[in-house]
């Protein structure tokens, strides 16, 4: 049988769009480290269709010059695209191609998501149109990436910091839709469902480290004396502050908030100053540091934020703030808020997280209309925090790890590869023990402990003297403790073979 050119265009078009929608929905709910050898096949087809098609388009492309008309009528052809793109709000249509109008026309599951009845009740969890919902928040969050990520930008201006950002991947998008519907969350419209994925636009702001002259200088700058530097020093070489007189603990406390303000106070100066002024909406804070770790923000910065907020038009106008940090009862930050004793309580609980995750995490909503989590968090942090989370996203079967794997082998790195599902193994095994994962948990709260102090220029001060944590769990084999270690976990994360010390037996 002859088919025509015109034809394989199309069945290579819909083979490079719809591969990956598809393997996505049956990997939900089943084991998918078993699938490896199936993800490495469409991976390949998906890169031979991928490759026809760019070919096709190019081909096409010489014939056709691109313009403002070529768009007109192809969106007056369809008015669903037309509404989706008059949506972008601070989105220049003139930046829209022919090549792209017709890549999304192509795009099967994103077309169908913008014809979603809601009124139907299809939204069940699970369900193909809840994967093509995702399509469409993911799509428009890429398109509104840009604007979004600049406004950020302006509004953290002149702070010395490094800036990343990313867009919610649909499978992401995704789980969390299906979170959010199996703890009985209804999704009743579209704006309903893009309210749930607040971190849709993920911006990161990265904080430069502290010499030890500068660690120095601010901790003389804020009153503390030689004598109490010295105490500091055998303070700082503890993993806790169980034990410790109350003296210490308050000398501890001062240091710390010293040395994380002399680190960040420029940022928080010019993002009040943003908030303040409305130059962009914050909603939320929430200022994670580990049990006796340091967090970003000390007391008085997250008071100098909330108090910017409360002068903002979206205060004023009745908009709600979240604040979750681990505040000083005793602290003029805390009398000058006003909370209760029992709030204080709470938000300092929510901001303990068991891995001692370290970090500042704010949601924004920006000029356009998109939602967007900014984090913020320093240098040695920045790098342990991407795949610090491994253990976590294994133990609530999320893909990740697993995605991981199969990039891995389809690029060819089958040592990293095998090490990577052997830590996924274990760490499935270790996590229905939760004396042994607590102790997994206290090291990893350790390292960033260790991190944060590095980060503020503590372990270049002359005369401290900390090393990093070591894993030694007893119930395990030294070659699962190794396993476990940050030094083997930052290598297979990379996709870099680890050469072991201690063997498999």
């Amino acid at each position: 049988m002859n088919i025509s050119p015109k034809v394989l265009d199309n069945l290579y078009k819909t083979a490079a769009q719809s591969i990956s929608p598809a393997v996505t929905k049956l990997h939900t709910g089943i084991r998918t480290d078993r699938l490896a050898p199936l993800r490495q096949d469409t991976l390949q087809i998906s890169k031979a269709a991928l490759e026809k098609a760019a070919a096709s388009s190019a081909v096409l492309q010489k014939s056709a010059v691109p313009g403002t008309s070529d768009v007109s009528a192809l969106l007056a052809k369809h008015p669903v695209l037309q509404k989706f793109y008059a949506s972008l709000e601070g989105f220049l249509p003139e930046r829209l191609t022919t090549e792209k109008v017709m890549a999304d026309l192509a795009d099967e599951s994103f077309m169908k998501g913008l014809s979603i009845d809601y009124s139907s009740g299809v939204l069940k969890e699970g369900a193909e149109e809840v994967q093509n919902l995702a399509a469409v928040i993911s799509k428009r969050n890429g398109y509104l990436q840009a604007h979004s990520v600049e406004q950020f930008k302006s509004a953290t201006s002149g702070t010395d910091v490094k800036y990343f950002d990313r867009t919610k991947g649909i499978k992401s998008t995704f789980d969390k839709l299906n979170s959010k519907m199996k703890s009985g969350v209804n999704i009743a419209s579209f704006d309903d469902a893009n309210l749930l994925i607040a971190d849709g636009i993920g911006t990161r702001a990265v904080f430069k480290s502290l010499t030890a002259d500068e660690a120095l200088v601010s901790l003389k700058r804020c009153g503390i004396k030689d004598s109490e530097i010295a105490t500091l020093k055998a303070l700082w070489s503890k993993n806790t502050t169980e034990g410790l007189d109350e003296a210490s603990i308050t000398l501890l406390r001062k240091a710390n908030a010293a040395l994380a303000e002399a680190q960040t106070q420029k940022f928080v100066d010019r993002i009040s100053e943003a908030l303040q002024n409305s130059e962009i909406t914050m909603s939320e804070i929430h200022n994670y540091a580990g049990k006796d770790g340091i967090a970003y923000f000390s007391d008085e910065q997250i008071g100098q934020i909330y108090s910017a907020w409360q002068k903002s038009d979206y205060a004023k106008a009745g908009g709600s703030f979240m604040l979750v940090s681990d505040i000083d009862p005793t602290s003029k930050t805390a009398h000058s808020l006003g909370f209760d004793k029992e709030y204080l309580e709470k938000i300092a609980k929510k901001s303990k997280k068991p891995s001692g995750y370290t970090a500042c995490q704010a949601n924004f909503e920006y000029a356009s209309g998109a939602l967007g989590e900014g984090q913020f968090r320093g240098a040695e942090v920045q790098k342990f925090a991407e795949y610090e989370h491994f253990p976590y996203d294994i133990k609530k079967d999320k893909t990740t790890v697993s995605e991981k794997i199969w990039k891995f082998n389809s690029e060819g790195k089958l040592a990293a590869a095998e090490e990577l599902e052997e830590y996924k193994n274990l760490i499935r095994r270790i996590s229905k023990d939760d004396d042994i994962y607590s102790k997994y948990n206290d090291y990893l709260s350790d390292v960033y402990n260790y991190l944060r102090k590095k980060e503020l220029g503590i372990l270049d001060i002359p005369g401290v003297k900390i090393e990093m944590p070591k894993l030694n769990i007893e119930e395990l084999t030294a070659h699962e403790n190794e396993l476990l270690s940050k030094e083997c976990l930052e290598k297979i994360s990379q996709g870099e073979f680890y050469s072991f010390v201690h063997p498999k037996p």
